[in-house]
């Protein structure tokens, strides 16, 4: 099930490998946002508070979404 993209940004802290396979499938996703999504988890992972900035995109209200 999809969830809006942004909702992975809380992901770094808790990442196991349950979600390690969710990231690995968000970056085969045909949605940008997903794809932006999974390398900004994996950046994070890496060098932790260096995303801050870049998560600005994937706040922005998502089509499905919306009501």
């Amino acid at each position: 099930r999809r969830v809006p993209s942004q909702v992975w940004r809380l992901v770094p802290k808790f990442m196991n490998k349950n979600l390690q396979s969710d990231i690995k499938k968000l970056e085969q996703s045909d949605n940008p946002r997903d794809i932006l999504a999974a390398q900004l988890v994996i950046k994070e992972i890496d060098q932790p508070g260096s995303t801050k900035e870049q998560w600005k995109e994937l706040e922005l209200p998502e089509p499905i979404y919306q009501a």
